[in-house]
């Protein structure tokens, strides 16, 4: 006999967030699902992990908001998950969460519609909520169906959860499996697919049909997975130094994502490190952004320059940009790169200044300084044996 929704609805209690007063429901998924349903309001669903760092930080600065905790209190019926275990676990398989934290909004009729991916503050996560609760700003997944387990083979199961635990899949096993399906293109094949490295044909088929898995699945997880798929081609041209493979790749992407910077900027650097092309490299970063209007990017490059290129004239430039980059953002990661970047040029009184200028601001962020303390002993031997 059916119970009615009046009983399930009896079973969930609330649990107030310590923080910010966010009215969190207990309860089993199709518990919260029948309790939307019948209160006509969205499901929000807080993804989060033990270890996850982010998760911490919206913790103690977005969701004690008023405006976010008002919201989520009126509007929706919030829910907290820990992916890595029990029904978030399951959760995670279903709706292909990877990163953390993520936040899944789901319709009243509990189909998912939105989804959050990372740290947001209290005023961009207020306009994402609203954004979820607009139905011209959703992103349906018709190719999802209501069930948690739609049928996953084993090794996919195995996958999730604490990294300890999980159980690697062998390439023959993923291979084997697909190679047996009679629909590519169904959720769980999908699943597989997303969840996995996957051989050339399964790859390229995928790359065919992108369109027609973007609008099964979503564009987000869709086109990470296509990128994942091209990076590693451009890695594998790296190796080769094959700049035919790797032109034929950037003109895939051209396509696939016109416009796209952040795309080319990740492939070009990644080829252009591994074939130790310096000047290509540099020219890259120059073409993707300037320092000050992207510290974290300039940082990326900076480095990998102080790790691993001898070339002065491209080191001098490294240092300008981070100059640039540094009075945009003096953090401690940044400083700490500009005095490498110093030291490696043969500024020594200069980098000196800054990396003691690092290591004050990475004991204030609370950061381990050990190796910003070792560079400033290289500096100052280097000081002195210039004298």
């Amino acid at each position: 006999m059916k119970k009615p929704i009046l009983f399930f609805l009896l079973l969930i209690s609330t649990a107030s967030f310590a923080g910010g007063g966010i009215n969190f429901s207990t309860g089993n998924w199709n518990e919260i699902r029948a309790k939307a349903k019948a209160e006509g309001k969205y499901i929000f669903l807080d993804g989060f992990t033990e270890w996850c760092y982010w998760c911490k930080v919206m913790d103690k600065q977005t969701f004690p908001d008023k405006t976010v905790t008002d919201i989520l209190n009126s509007r929706f019926i919030s829910v907290q998950r820990d992916m890595e275990r029990e029904e978030g676990k399951q959760l995670s398989m279903k709706y292909h969460i990877a990163s953390f934290p993520t936040y899944i909004v789901f319709s009243p009729e509990g189909e998912l519609v939105y989804t959050i991916v990372g740290f947001r503050e209290p005023a961009d996560f207020v306009t994402e909520l609203m954004n979820a609760m607009t139905p011209t700003k959703h992103e349906k997944r018709p190719g999802l169906n209501a069930d948690l387990d739609p049928g996953y083979p084993e090794f996919y199961k195995n996958a999730f959860g604490p990294q300890k635990e999980r159980k690697p899949a062998k390439e023959e096993e993923i291979d084997q499996f697909l190679d047996a399906q009679t629909n590519l293109l169904s959720e769980v094949a999908w699943s597989v697919m997303w969840r996995f490295p996957i051989g050339t044909k399964h790859a390229d088929y995928l790359l065919a049909n992108r369109a027609e898995y973007a609008r099964l699945y979503g564009k987000y997880n869709v086109d990470n997975k296509v990128q994942q798929i091209l990076l590693t081609r451009v890695k594998e041209a790296g190796e080769a130094k094959d700049d035919a493979a790797f032109n034929k790749i950037m003109t895939q992407v051209e396509e696939l994502y016109p416009g796209d910077k952040d795309t080319r900027f990740s492939f070009n650097t990644t080829y252009y490190q591994a074939t130790k092309n310096w000047a290509k490299y540099a020219a890259s970063f120059e073409e993707y952004a300037k320092p000050g209007e992207n510290p974290s990017a300039a940082n990326f490059v900076c480095w990998t320059l102080y790790e691993e290129c001898d070339d002065k004239a491209i080191l001098e430039k490294a240092v300008g940009w981070m100059k640039e980059a540094v009075q945009k953002e003096p953090s401690y990661a940044l400083v700490d790169t500009y005095a490498a970047l110093l030291y490696k040029t043969g500024n020594y009184a200069e980098a000196e200044k800054e990396a003691k200028r690092a290591i004050d601001l990475g004991e204030k962020e609370g950061e381990k300084t050990d190796a910003t303390k070792e560079l400033l002993d290289k500096i100052r031997a280097a000081k002195k044996g210039k004298k």
